[in-house]
């Protein structure tokens, strides 16, 4: 599941949300591991602020889609694929 939040969140941002956003994305499942792109990591083919999250099984990745899409944190809204 990759998570992008309207407007990208700094690595500041990130470090204030991380809790929350992990225990949302939690209630859908066992995260495995989850990682925010920082601005310096340039090899990765994805933005700088966007937030990764591995689930044990599809199913619980298919949930996370489906329960945390457009919801809105902090006056942003998630917006998975």
């Amino acid at each position: 599941v990759t998570a992008y939040m309207a407007g990208q969140l700094s690595k500041d941002e990130w470090a204030e949300y991380e809790e929350d956003l992990i225990e949302g994305f939690s209630q859908f499942g066992k995260i495995i591991h989850h990682w925010f792109v920082k601005k310096d990591e340039k090899d990765i083919c994805a933005d700088p602020g966007n937030l990764f999250i591995e689930y044990e099984t599809k199913e619980e990745a298919e949930k996370a889609m489906d329960g945390m899409q457009g919801r809105i944190y902090d006056e942003r809204t998630i917006t998975l694929y």
